[in-house]
Formats: structure tokens, sequence, C-alpha cells
């Protein structure tokens, strides 16, 4: 059995864990919070990364979910009551684990692709070679 996307694959089960923890702790760390977030970077990432190996098709719909999630990860810190009370108290959960969910997307989306990126639609068959 090969194993592929081995980091976000990773990622995704600590984000799992942090969100399961979070869930039974209970506290005002919002660590169910950052394990979402987390779940939500990587799979973005997963997804930009499938993109640029030509594994899935390069489609908006794909790219703007994406960023859709992107943007939930950084309205998740940036729309919290207490905002700094928070980030002051529990920088870890409310600075460092969004931040590093947000901060591998980039270099992955911005990146060059491998190979030729499959078309969403395949293209249409050439009828000029009619005989």
């Amino acid at each position: 059995m090969k194993i592929t996307h081995l980091g976000s694959s990773i990622a995704i089960s600590l984000g799992a864990l942090l969100f399961l923890i979070g869930v039974q702790a209970h506290t005002d760390a919002d660590i169910d919070i950052a394990g979402a977030a987390v779940i939500v970077g990587a799979l973005a990432y997963r997804s930009a990364k499938k993109r640029k190996l030509g594994e899935v098709p390069n489609t908006y719909v794909r790219i703007r979910m994406e960023l859709l999630g992107l943007v939930a990860i950084f309205l998740s810190v940036a729309l919290k009551n207490d905002r700094n009370f928070l980030m002051a108290t529990h920088p870890i959960t409310n600075i460092v684990i969004p931040f590093l969910s947000l901060v591998p997307y980039p270099f992955i989306a911005l990146k060059k692709a491998k190979v030729p990126v499959r078309a969403a639609v395949p293209p249409p068959p050439d009828v000029s070679d009619v005989s």
C-alpha cells in the first residue's frame, strides 16, 4: 500500500485529535476551533497539491473551495469576542495554529505544475480527420 500525501494526512489526523480533545475539554482555549483550522488548512493544501500534480482537474470550483476554507480559518480568529485577550492568554490556539494552517497553501498554490494540468472538461474530438 502506497501512502500518498503523508504530510497532509498527518495534519488531518492531528487536527481531528485536537478537535476531539477540544470538544471534550470545555476550556476557553478554543482547541476545537484550532483543530478544525488544521483540518481545513490541510484539506486545502492537499487539494492544491493534487491540482499541481495533475491528479485532479484544475477547476474554479475547487480553487474557490480551497480559498473559502482559508478565509474561514482567518475569520475564525478575526471575529472572536475578546480576540486580543484570547491571543494574549492562549497564543498557541489563537495565533500559531491558524497561522501555520494558512502558511503552506500559497507555497503549493503558486508553485508551477510538474505535469500539464488536466482541464475540467475534455476537449471535443477532432472532426477534421474524417475521410
